[in-house]
């Protein structure tokens, strides 16, 4: 009898002991190692940086976007990096055509002879430069007059659908004119600038050519 209590209480206390160490290690699963743990806080301390680095990136890309739609808008205009216009006639010529072009495309017509330099002053326009920079491409830098302009308008493009004009390689739009006031025009064939200026007139074509007169 006393060896059956022995041996009852051995088997008891193995048991016992079988028990404390399967819960001691449920512990320590559910708990986690310290080395799952240090890896966890490294992971979470990598996601705050990341965090912190994007959410400022964010913002200073939608104020930078924001800086360039005003700026398209002429909401804002830097004070430095505006250019100065320098071009010569031909460029000018060109200018005015596109201009011209432009406000046919708008409109349907080009603009009535009687004030087509005000028509197109606002599609002569260009970012980099000033509104009286720009506007110095409707004036012709032959002319000595500063305060003159230069260019005539054929009149007879006067709110005319370009689909309706013929000969477009060979008509002229617009060319040196005798009248050096703002929205001159007229008929090229009697109204050019008389002398000469700079040696030769020159004229553009509806289609973009530039020739002599």
């Amino acid at each position: 009898m006393g060896l059956y209590k022995i041996h009852f209480c051995n088997k008891y206390r193995s048991l016992g002991a079988y028990s404390l160490t399967d819960n001691t290690d449920n512990q320590n699963t559910t708990q986690g190692s310290p080395g799952q743990k240090s890896k966890q806080t490294k992971q979470i301390r990598l996601a705050i940086i990341l965090l912190a680095c994007c959410v400022p990136l964010f913002f200073i890309g939608r104020i930078a976007w924001a800086g360039w739609v005003f700026y398209r808008h002429g909401i804002f205009t830097p004070a430095t990096g505006m250019r100065t216009y320098h071009g010569d006639r031909i460029a000018r010529l060109k200018a005015i055509r596109i201009a011209l072009m432009q406000y046919q495309d708008s409109e349907g017509q080009f603009p009535d002879a009687s004030g087509w330099m005000d028509a197109i002053v606002n599609r002569i326009q260009s970012d980099d430069m000033s509104a009286s920079q720009s506007n110095r491409k409707l004036r012709d830098p032959s002319v000595l007059d500063k305060s003159a302009f230069g260019w005539g308008f054929n009149s007879a493009l006067s709110n005319k659908y370009i689909g309706d004009v013929k000969n477009q390689k060979t008509m002229i739009m617009v060319y040196s004119s005798a009248n050096t006031a703002k929205n001159a025009s007229g008929n090229p064939s009697n109204s050019l600038a008389n002398p000469p200026r700079d040696g030769e007139n020159l004229g553009i074509t509806v289609s973009g050519n530039i020739v002599k007169l």
